[in-house]
Protein backbone atom coordinates (compact mmCIF):
# COMPACT_ATOMS: atom_id res chain seq x y z
CA UNK A 1 0.00 0.00 0.00
CA UNK A 2 1.11 3.67 -0.35
CA UNK A 3 1.42 6.39 2.55
CA UNK A 4 -2.51 7.15 1.72
CA UNK A 5 -3.28 3.16 2.02
CA UNK A 6 -4.33 2.72 -1.57
CA UNK A 7 -3.57 -0.75 -2.67
CA UNK A 8 -0.82 -0.23 -5.50
CA UNK A 9 -0.10 -3.05 -6.90
CA UNK A 10 -2.86 -4.28 -9.57
CA UNK A 11 -1.45 -0.97 -11.13
CA UNK A 12 1.14 -3.08 -12.34
CA UNK A 13 -0.03 -6.73 -12.78
CA UNK A 14 -3.66 -8.38 -11.95
CA UNK A 15 -2.59 -10.33 -9.12
CA UNK A 16 -1.58 -7.23 -7.49
CA UNK A 17 0.67 -8.27 -4.24
CA UNK A 18 0.03 -11.96 -5.64
CA UNK A 19 1.92 -11.21 -8.53
CA UNK A 20 5.23 -13.10 -8.77
CA UNK A 21 8.04 -11.64 -6.35
CA UNK A 22 9.90 -9.84 -9.16
CA UNK A 23 6.96 -7.60 -10.22
CA UNK A 24 5.93 -6.68 -6.48
CA UNK A 25 9.72 -5.88 -5.95
CA UNK A 26 9.39 -3.49 -9.05
CA UNK A 27 6.34 -1.77 -7.99
CA UNK A 28 7.45 -1.21 -4.98
CA UNK A 29 9.99 0.31 -6.06
CA UNK A 30 8.79 2.38 -9.14
CA UNK A 31 6.15 3.69 -6.21
CA UNK A 32 8.68 4.67 -4.02
CA UNK A 33 10.59 6.26 -6.93
CA UNK A 34 7.55 8.29 -8.07
CA UNK A 35 6.63 9.52 -4.29
CA UNK A 36 10.43 10.96 -4.30
CA UNK A 37 10.23 12.63 -7.63
CA UNK A 38 6.95 14.21 -6.72
CA UNK A 39 8.33 15.18 -3.42
CA UNK A 40 11.66 16.35 -4.45
CA UNK A 41 12.86 14.05 -1.88
CA UNK A 42 14.62 11.09 -2.07
CA UNK A 43 13.80 10.31 1.68
CA UNK A 44 10.10 9.95 0.91
CA UNK A 45 8.88 6.77 1.11
CA UNK A 46 5.62 5.41 -0.20
CA UNK A 47 5.63 1.57 0.30
CA UNK A 48 4.24 -0.38 2.96
CA UNK A 49 3.30 -3.81 4.08
CA UNK A 50 -0.06 -2.98 6.00
CA UNK A 51 -1.81 -6.12 7.64
CA UNK A 52 -3.19 -4.21 10.62
CA UNK A 53 -6.85 -5.30 9.26
CA UNK A 54 -5.87 -8.88 10.76
CA UNK A 55 -6.45 -9.75 14.41
CA UNK A 56 -3.94 -8.60 16.48
CA UNK A 57 -3.20 -11.69 18.95
CA UNK A 58 -3.08 -13.92 15.60
CA UNK A 59 -0.62 -11.54 13.99
CA UNK A 60 1.95 -11.47 17.59
CA UNK A 61 0.85 -15.58 17.84
CA UNK A 62 1.76 -16.25 14.67
CA UNK A 63 4.72 -13.65 13.89
CA UNK A 64 6.29 -13.61 17.30
CA UNK A 65 10.13 -13.01 16.25
CA UNK A 66 8.95 -9.75 14.03
CA UNK A 67 6.46 -8.43 16.81
CA UNK A 68 9.29 -8.69 19.32
CA UNK A 69 11.91 -6.93 17.03
CA UNK A 70 9.84 -4.17 15.97
CA UNK A 71 9.11 -3.42 19.75
CA UNK A 72 12.57 -3.39 20.52
CA UNK A 73 13.74 -1.03 18.08
CA UNK A 74 14.51 2.41 19.06
CA UNK A 75 11.81 3.70 17.36
CA UNK A 76 9.06 0.57 18.00
CA UNK A 77 6.43 -0.45 15.62
CA UNK A 78 3.31 -2.60 16.68
CA UNK A 79 2.64 -4.16 13.27
CA UNK A 80 -0.66 -5.15 14.18
CA UNK A 81 -1.54 -1.08 14.22
CA UNK A 82 0.76 0.33 11.91
CA UNK A 83 2.11 -0.31 8.39
CA UNK A 84 6.05 -1.13 8.30
CA UNK A 85 7.91 0.71 5.28
CA UNK A 86 9.03 -1.66 2.76
CA UNK A 87 11.44 -1.40 0.12
CA UNK A 88 13.08 -4.72 -2.16
CA UNK A 89 16.87 -3.54 -2.21
CA UNK A 90 18.23 -7.12 -1.11
CA UNK A 91 15.85 -9.10 -3.33
CA UNK A 92 16.20 -6.93 -6.20
CA UNK A 93 20.27 -6.62 -6.59
CA UNK A 94 20.23 -10.47 -6.13
CA UNK A 95 22.33 -12.21 -8.87
CA UNK A 96 24.25 -9.74 -10.11
CA UNK A 97 27.85 -10.71 -10.40
CA UNK A 98 28.00 -12.47 -13.94
CA UNK A 99 29.50 -15.87 -13.70
CA UNK A 100 30.50 -18.78 -15.94
CA UNK A 101 29.43 -22.64 -14.51
CA UNK A 102 32.50 -22.86 -12.22
CA UNK A 103 31.69 -19.74 -10.87
CA UNK A 104 34.27 -17.65 -12.24
CA UNK A 105 33.37 -14.00 -12.19
CA UNK A 106 33.34 -12.71 -15.48
CA UNK A 107 34.20 -8.51 -16.41
CA UNK A 108 31.21 -6.98 -19.06
CA UNK A 109 33.89 -7.43 -21.63
CA UNK A 110 34.06 -11.19 -21.62
CA UNK A 111 37.23 -11.16 -19.51
CA UNK A 112 37.61 -13.64 -16.45
CA UNK A 113 38.91 -11.58 -13.18
CA UNK A 114 41.68 -13.92 -12.10
CA UNK A 115 40.76 -15.95 -9.40
CA UNK A 116 37.61 -14.02 -8.41
CA UNK A 117 34.41 -16.65 -7.67
CA UNK A 118 30.83 -15.81 -6.94
CA UNK A 119 28.11 -18.51 -5.75
CA UNK A 120 24.37 -18.48 -4.32
CA UNK A 121 22.64 -15.36 -4.30
CA UNK A 122 25.45 -12.89 -5.55
CA UNK A 123 26.07 -14.69 -8.75
CA UNK A 124 24.13 -14.69 -11.89
CA UNK A 125 24.67 -17.84 -13.76
CA UNK A 126 21.80 -17.79 -15.93
CA UNK A 127 19.63 -20.33 -13.60
CA UNK A 128 17.15 -17.67 -12.98
CA UNK A 129 16.35 -14.59 -13.04
CA UNK A 130 14.23 -11.68 -10.74
CA UNK A 131 10.96 -14.46 -10.16
CA UNK A 132 13.47 -17.51 -8.94
CA UNK A 133 11.79 -19.49 -5.87
CA UNK A 134 12.94 -20.20 -2.81
CA UNK A 135 14.15 -23.73 -3.78
CA UNK A 136 15.65 -23.08 -6.58
CA UNK A 137 18.28 -20.34 -5.84
CA UNK A 138 18.79 -22.95 -2.62
CA UNK A 139 19.60 -25.92 -5.14
CA UNK A 140 21.85 -23.33 -7.60
CA UNK A 141 23.62 -21.74 -4.51
CA UNK A 142 24.53 -26.05 -3.77
CA UNK A 143 25.46 -27.01 -6.93
CA UNK A 144 27.28 -23.69 -7.92
CA UNK A 145 28.86 -23.95 -4.42
CA UNK A 146 30.22 -27.20 -4.48
CA UNK A 147 31.19 -26.24 -8.33
CA UNK A 148 33.67 -23.06 -6.79
CA UNK A 149 34.74 -25.11 -3.39
CA UNK A 150 35.95 -27.12 -5.81
CA UNK A 151 37.75 -25.28 -8.35
CA UNK A 152 39.60 -23.02 -5.24
CA UNK A 153 40.27 -26.52 -4.17
CA UNK A 154 42.11 -27.52 -6.64
CA UNK A 155 39.95 -30.19 -7.58
CA UNK A 156 39.43 -28.80 -10.79
CA UNK A 157 43.14 -28.71 -12.47
CA UNK A 158 44.68 -26.84 -15.52
CA UNK A 159 43.50 -30.32 -17.34
CA UNK A 160 46.38 -32.48 -17.42
CA UNK A 161 45.28 -34.55 -14.15
CA UNK A 162 42.63 -36.89 -15.14
CA UNK A 163 41.18 -37.32 -11.80
CA UNK A 164 40.53 -33.96 -11.98
CA UNK A 165 39.10 -34.22 -15.16
CA UNK A 166 36.66 -36.79 -14.15
CA UNK A 167 35.73 -34.55 -11.27
CA UNK A 168 35.27 -31.93 -13.47
CA UNK A 169 32.70 -33.81 -15.72
CA UNK A 170 31.11 -35.62 -12.81
CA UNK A 171 30.61 -31.58 -11.45
CA UNK A 172 29.26 -30.33 -14.89
CA UNK A 173 26.83 -33.51 -15.27
CA UNK A 174 25.14 -32.70 -12.16
CA UNK A 175 24.67 -28.60 -12.83
CA UNK A 176 23.26 -29.38 -15.87
CA UNK A 177 20.78 -31.26 -14.89
CA UNK A 178 20.19 -29.37 -12.29
CA UNK A 179 19.79 -26.39 -14.91
CA UNK A 180 17.18 -28.67 -16.87
CA UNK A 181 15.30 -29.66 -14.09
CA UNK A 182 14.58 -26.05 -13.33
CA UNK A 183 14.25 -24.44 -16.72
CA UNK A 184 11.61 -27.52 -16.91
CA UNK A 185 9.84 -26.31 -13.45
CA UNK A 186 9.94 -23.07 -14.93
CA UNK A 187 8.61 -23.89 -17.92
CA UNK A 188 5.81 -25.41 -16.08
CA UNK A 189 4.93 -22.79 -13.85
CA UNK A 190 4.75 -20.52 -16.55
CA UNK A 191 2.31 -22.43 -18.76
CA UNK A 192 0.21 -23.13 -16.03
CA UNK A 193 -0.05 -19.36 -15.54
CA UNK A 194 -1.07 -18.76 -19.00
Amino acid sequence: RDASGRAFARDYHPNGELAPRDIVARAVFMESQKSAAAAGDDNVHNAYLDISHRDSEWLKDRFPSIHAHLKSRTNPMDFTQEKIPVIPAAHYTCGGVTTDLNGCVIASNGEWYGNLYAAGEAARTGLHGGNRLASTSLLEGLVYGASVGEMVAGVVSDGTDEKALENRERVMETMHQARYAIEQRLALEQSSNN
